[in-house]
C-alpha cells in the first residue's frame, strides 16, 4: 500500500506518475494520494484516497513516497472522543524513499509528528521506484504463489494489466517458461482471464488465448 509524494501546486509533476502506477500494479496495492500534486489518477481503480479504513485494511508494508506529513493520510478524527485514531496495522512496516528527511531540520507543526520509518532511503523517490520495481518483479516472477496472490488482489479492481497478470499465474505454458515446476496452471480459468484483459485493451492476451487453444 502506497503513498505518494504531496509536491507543490496541483499540477502533474514533470516527470509523470508512470513510475507510481508500475509499482502499484505490479503488487496490486492501493494507493493514497495526498492531493497537493497529481501523483496518481483519479479514475484510477487503486486509487482509494479518501477511504482510510479501505486503503490501509490489512496492510503488512506501507510505502511513504517524499511524504513530510505522515499522520494526516493515515489517521481518522473521532470527533466524540477527540481523539485520533492510527488506520494503519501496528505490525505494518514503514519505508520511505525521498527528501523529507533532509528537508525537515526542525520541528514544525507543517510536519506533525516525527515520522520514524523502519527503513529510511534519502534518494529521488522517481529513481528509487524504478529501482524497486525490478527487484520486485524479478522475486514475484521466481514465485507464482505470490504473483497469483498479488494479481488475484489487484483483478478485483477490474483492472486489466491486473487479469492479464493473474491469468499468467494460471497459464501452463507461462509456468513452464517461469520454471514453477510442480504448479500444473488451469488452461480453462487462464482463458477466461486472458478474455477479460483483451476486452480491457490488453493486446497480448490475445495472442496468449490463441496459444492455449493450439
Amino acid at each position: 500500500m502506497w503513498l505518494t509524494t504531496p509536491g507543490a501546486g496541483p499540477v502533474c509533476p514533470p516527470h509523470g506518475w508512470k513510475h507510481v502506477i508500475a509499482i502499484a500494479e505490479t503488487l496490486g496495492a492501493p494507493v493514497w494520494d495526498c492531493n497537493s500534486r497529481l501523483n496518481f489518477p483519479s479514475d484510477h481503480p487503486l486509487n482509494l484516497s479518501m477511504a482510510a479504513k479501505e486503503c490501509y485494511d490489512g496492510a503488512d508494508v506501507v510505502l511513504a513516497l517524499d511524504i513530510a506529513d505522515f499522520e494526516g493520510p493515515t489517521h481518522v478524527r473521532d470527533i466524540a472522543t477527540r481523539t485520533v485514531i492510527n488506520m494503519v496495522p501496528q505490525t505494518a512496516t514503514w519505508i520511505d524513499i525521498g527528501f523529507t528527511d533532509i528537508e525537515v531540520s526542525k520541528w514544525s507543526m507543517d510536519y506533525a509528528r516525527t515520522f520514524h520509518a523502519r527503513h529510511r532511503m534519502t534518494a529521488d523517490p522517481v529513481i528509487g521506484t524504478t529501482q524497486l520495481l525490478a527487484l520486485l518483479k524479478e522475486r514475484i516472477g521466481r514465485n507464482a504463489d505470490i504473483a497469483g496472490k498479488i494479481a488475484a488482489r489487484a483483478a478485483e479492481t477490474g483492472n486489466a494489466q491486473a487479469s492479464f497478470a493473474l491469468a499468467e499465474t494460471y497459464d501452463p505454458l507461462v509456468l513452464r517458461k517461469w520454471g514453477a515446476y510442480g504448479t500444473l496452471g488451469d488452461a480453462a480459468k487462464a482463458r477466461d482471464l486472458y478474455t477479460r484483459a483483451q476486452a480491457g485493451g490488453i493486446k497480448e492476451a490475445r495472442e496468449r488465448f490463441d496459444a492455449l487453444r493450439r
